[in-house]
């Protein structure tokens, strides 16, 4: 990136994009009626689905979805020394999604949105920095498939059970020493081998029966090494090991 004033052009969130969302939001909030009179009171008891329960964080997600995608744009078309301000407008959004209360059934469609925001807000800012033009596609490129995998997932805020056979998965690190060396499994399987600062965490969704794993081993010195997996809150395996040559081992199946 040898011209300053050129600008990155990544896949933005387009408002046909957000107005799709929206739509199909509203779609879902306008079938949220409830019973009423004698035959209600009839009715068995059921589990709240999830339509009812995110009614208040979809019309919460409306406003940001547009508030986000105004600033995507802008700062789709402003040169490199002026995108300080998009830029934090885009972090002002980020962090209203972050704070915003979601209902455990929309918990998975809040993380990948996060994960796209973020991965977003790092291209502009790999950018701002000059860095290469590699890192920074490889972050907008992560952030298009976050938004993929939030449009397949926003269908899940109107269904009628609380998780739809998807789930938020979440691998869990932890160490005596600084750096670790981690081999985790991804959403398609594949294992992923680094070294990592501590504690270090992932979140991601995976489907009912996908096999999820991570080994975690001390980098250089003997450590007490943990490892955790948790699905939608709830503890799927742990492990902690102490040495040197040790293996924290965690694996299981997305019930």
């Amino acid at each position: 990136m040898r011209n300053a004033s050129r600008t990155h052009k990544p896949t933005p969130l387009t408002r046909g994009t957000v107005v799709g969302f929206v739509s199909l939001m509203l779609v879902a909030l306008a079938l949220t009626g409830c019973a009423s009179g004698p035959l209600a009171a009839l009715a068995p008891v059921k589990r709240t689905p999830c339509r009812v329960q995110a009614a208040e964080f979809s019309k919460a997600l409306d406003a940001l979805l547009l508030e986000w995608s105004d600033a995507n744009q802008l700062a789709s078309r402003t040169g490199r020394g002026s995108l300080s301000l998009p830029v934090g407008r885009l972090q002002e959004t980020r962090r209203k999604l972050d704070t915003l209360e979601a209902p455990e059934c929309a918990r998975a469609v809040k993380t990948v949105l996060l994960n796209h925001m973020n991965a977003t807000i790092d291209g502009y800012l790999l950018f701002m920095s000059q860095s290469s033009d590699v890192d920074v596609r490889a972050k907008f490129e992560t952030a298009q498939r976050e938004l993929e995998f939030f449009t397949d997932l926003l269908p899940d805020l109107k269904r009628e059970d609380l998780t739809g056979g998807r789930h938020l998965v979440k691998y869990e690190v932890g160490s005596s020493k600084l750096m670790v060396e981690i081999v985790a499994s991804d959403v398609n399987g594949t294992g992923e081998k680094l070294a990592a600062h501590v504690p270090w965490e992932r979140e991601f969704i995976a489907s009912t029966g996908q096999q999820v794993a991570i080994k975690v081993q001390p980098l250089y010195v003997p450590a007490t090494i943990t490892c955790a997996i948790w699905v939608d809150g709830a503890s799927l395996k742990s492990d902690t090991k102490t040495g040197l040559d040790v293996t924290a081992s965690c694996d299981g199946v997305v019930p």
